[in-house]
C-alpha cells in the first residue's frame, strides 16, 4: 500500500503547530499574585490640658488715710509676695509717709494654681501678665460701697510672683503674686471706697 506522505506531512505540522500554539499561550499568561492582610492598630488620646487658677486674690486691704492732702506725689504701697500660703511683705515705698495706716481687712498675695502639666518633674514655668499697669475701678469690695475713682486713678504695677520660675512636681505647682498700689495725692471723699479690676495671668511651660 502507498503512503501519502503529504498526509503525513501535515499532520506532523498540525501537532508541532498544537505545541507551540501552547507553549505561546504559557508564556503569555500572568502569574497569580500573593496577596495578604493584616490590621493596623490607630490609636489616639485625650488628656486634660495645662490648666491655671487664681484662686487667692491679690488684695491691698483697706487703708486709712489720714489726709485728705496727700502733697504733691503719689503714695506707694508696696506688697512683696512670699512663698504660697505664707504671709507677704507690705509697706508704703513712696509719698507722703504716716499718712496713711493698714487696717482690716489687712493685705494678702495673690495666689494661682497650675494642674494638668505632662511636662517632666523640675521642668519650670514661665508667668506673663497681660498689661504691665492696670487702673482700679469703683466696685462693692472689702465691705466697702463702690468709690468714685480720682483723676489719675489708682493703679498697680509692676507684678511680681514667688516662685519667680516655679517648677512642675507630679504635674502641678502654685505661686504667689504681689505689686505695687499707686495711690494719687488730693484725694477727695467721693474717692473714698472700694475699688478692683483683674489682670491675665498666663503660664507657659519652659520645654527643652
Amino acid at each position: 500500500m502507498r503512503r501519502d506522505r503529504g498526509a503525513a506531512h501535515r499532520r506532523a505540522w498540525s501537532a508541532l503547530g498544537g505545541l507551540v500554539s501552547l507553549a505561546t499561550l504559557g508564556f503569555a499568561a500572568p502569574a497569580l499574585a500573593d496577596v495578604a492582610t493584616d490590621d493596623l492598630q490607630v490609636n489616639a488620646g485625650l488628656v486634660a490640658g495645662l490648666t491655671l487658677t487664681c484662686d487667692k486674690p491679690l488684695t491691698f486691704g483697706v487703708l486709712r488715710m489720714q489726709s485728705l492732702d496727700l502733697g504733691v506725689t503719689a503714695t506707694q504701697w508696696r506688697l512683696t509676695p512670699n512663698l504660697p500660703e505664707q504671709l507677704p511683705s507690705f509697706n508704703q515705698t513712696a509719698g507722703a509717709f504716716g499718712t496713711a495706716t493698714s487696717v482690716l481687712p489687712g493685705p494678702g498675695q495673690g495666689e494661682c494654681a497650675v494642674v494638668g502639666s505632662v511636662a517632666p518633674d523640675d521642668t519650670t514655668i514661665g508667668i506673663s501678665f497681660a498689661s504691665s499697669s492696670v487702673t482700679l475701678t469703683g466696685a462693692e469690695v472689702l465691705d466697702l460701697s463702690a468709690a468714685t475713682p480720682p483723676e489719675p486713678g489708682l493703679t498697680v504695677d509692676r507684678f511680681r510672683t514667688n516662685p519667680s520660675l516655679p517648677t512642675i512636681v507630679d504635674g502641678e505647682t502654685r505661686f504667689a503674686i504681689g505689686a505695687d498700689l499707686n495711690i494719687p495725692n488730693n484725694l477727695v471723699t467721693e474717692n473714698f471706697g472700694g475699688y478692683t479690676t483683674t489682670v491675665t495671668v498666663t503660664v507657659e511651660e519652659n520645654l527643652p
